[in-house]
């Protein structure tokens, strides 16, 4: 935009505001008036702007303003200290051309436009706003009187005496009061009740009044005795007796309230009530206590029982092929048959080795719970260990013609942890997705980053195995259930052996790794076991 467009501009603005503007603005030229807008003529009540024109501000003026001094010479000072200051802003009483005078705030700018210096004169009406002036004034002297009249009668009573107005705010606080809730007057007086008043109370004490106030001649409140409660400035709660009664006063209708302390009354009767509450309360904490420690003892009772009942049936099965075997090889040697000694021989060492897998599983699970196994932490290769394991399967996948796939992994696996627990879970779970598969199925097996969750909520990163078969997979309703002790899937325990102690196994291992295990439905078929361990 070049400068002659900008001036333009500038002045299109101008001559728009000057319109337009709700205030009366006028030009002068000397001291006399060379412009005006439809704001000004308004205010004068004419629609002939060359009346206006050339005038002098003390012909649109009374002879004389408010302080008696004549507007025609009072004017030319006004103007003159505008012209040494630059601006001013004075009242200054006009004349409308109906002759009615009005106040305005006048402002007066001197301005220079093009080397010729511009008086520029802003009128604001103000005579509505000073007789609103003058009635806050009036209501302010007549609300001082009610309150000087009311705190004489107050000051003079010997009782606990509290008065407020319409609104809730206190506007005496008699000395008896001030003693009993600990305020002085200067910090009660022009606050609202409510805050000596508590909960529920508190937050519809507004509405309470506004009810008496509607319902004067029937409300039940005021004019009867109530016991209720009331707060000291320290905070205590302490309970009153309390009346209230209205009292008209000239244009407000003021509530009176009497209060009586009833502490000492009623503190017997809250230390029983607190007395009894106490005893309730523990006798129901013992009795919950009592029935929790039922529950939990005839949990364990019938875990104990079904705990005994599950390893004499696994230390019985074994123990039993052994003795038996022993016995027709004793048979056996005496006949000389060697071929079913050898047999004999074989049975008893296959019944041997489970008794001994049996058992070392209870004594891995027994440390595990108490606390006592010690783990070598160190730094490893989880792949590696994985690979590992499944190697010493090799003879097992061959002879079920099953397939191992090694999922992409990006980044290393490399992660803290004992290499030989840890190894044992993955023996543990490929040991079962093997038993669980059918001849030419495949075990998929994958390694990722995981986010576990610490005892404060706070995430910390993990690595990640998951081992999925194609086999006869889980219920939804057993996945948590399947790493209790002795438990096996409703598809599989009859499918398969086994003692129902590794999954028990691998998740205190792994919890005792601070880490995380779990099982999961696979989207075709078959089971998915993952777990994760911090890095």
């Amino acid at each position: 935009m070049n400068n002659v467009s900008l001036v333009s501009a500038q002045t299109e603005i101008f001559k728009k505001t000057f319109e337009k503007s709700e205030d009366g603005i006028l030009l002068l030229k000397g001291s006399r008036i060379s412009d005006c807008n439809p704001s000004a003529l308004k205010m004068l009540r004419t629609n002939d702007k060359q009346k206006v024109l050339n005038s002098h501000p003390a012909d649109l003026s009374p002879e004389k303003q408010a302080d008696g001094r004549f507007s025609s010479k009072k004017a030319n000072k006004l103007i003159a200290k505008a012209h040494k200051q630059g601006f001013l802003r004075f009242e200054w009483l006009h004349k409308r051309f109906d002759g009615e005078n009005f106040l305005c705030e006048v402002t007066l700018t001197f301005l220079q436009i093009k080397k010729e210096t511009v008086l520029h004169a802003v009128w604001r009406e103000i005579g509505e706003f000073k007789q609103q002036q003058q009635k806050l004034e009036e209501s302010i002297r007549l609300i001082e009187q009610k309150q000087n009249h009311l705190n004489s009668i107050i000051n003079t009573a010997l009782d606990c005496i509290i008065t407020i107005n319409s609104k809730g705010i206190i506007q005496s606080f008699n000395p008896a009061a001030c003693k009993l809730f600990g305020y002085t007057e200067q910090e009660i007086i022009g606050q609202n009740i409510a805050m000596i008043v508590p909960s529920p109370h508190k937050e519809k004490h507004n509405q309470y009044i506004a009810n008496a106030l509607q319902n004067l001649g029937k409300s039940k409140f005021l004019g009867s005795i109530r016991e209720l409660s009331a707060i000291k400035k320290n905070g205590l709660e302490f309970p009153i007796r309390l009346s209230v009664n209205a009292v008209p006063s000239q244009n407000e209708m003021l509530f009176c309230g009497f209060i009586h302390d009833l502490s000492l009354q009623k503190q017997l009767e809250i230390d029983l009530l607190q007395h009894n509450e106490l005893l309730e309360m523990e006798v129901r904490l013992k009795t919950e206590e009592f029935i929790k420690a039922k529950e939990i003892a005839e949990q364990a009772n019938q875990t104990k029982s079904l705990f005994l009942a599950n390893m004499s049936h696994e230390l019985r099965t074994p123990l039993h092929g052994i003795l038996s075997f022993a016995q027709l090889g004793l048979k056996s040697v005496q006949k000389g048959d060697l071929g079913k000694l050898e047999r004999f021989f074989d049975r008893i060492n296959i019944s041997g080795e489970r008794l001994l897998f049996l058992l070392n599983d209870l004594l891995d699970l027994a440390k595990l719970e108490a606390g006592q196994m010690k783990l070598d932490i160190q730094q490893h290769e989880l792949k590696q260990v994985a690979e590992n394991c499944v190697a010493d399967f090799e003879a097992n996948l061959i002879e079920k013609q099953l397939t191992i796939h090694w999922q992409e992994t990006t980044g290393n696996t490399l992660a803290n942890f004992d290499k030989q627990r840890i190894s044992q879970v993955i023996t543990n779970l490929l040991s079962n997705a093997i038993k669980f598969s059918e001849p030419g199925q495949s075990i998929f097996i994958s390694f990722s980053l995981y986010d576990l969750l610490s005892f404060g909520r706070q995430q910390k990163p993990g690595l990640l195995c998951s081992i999925r078969d194609q086999g006869l997979g889980i219920p939804a309703d057993e996945l948590d259930a399947v790493f209790d002790k002795f438990i096996q899937s409703s598809k599989t325990k009859s499918n398969a052996g086994g003692t129902g102690l590794g999954l028990a196994i691998c998740q205190e291992i792994i919890l005792v790794h601070k880490g995380k295990i779990w099982a999961e439905q696979s989207n075709d078929q078959g089971a998915i076991f993952n777990f994760a361990i911090p890095l």
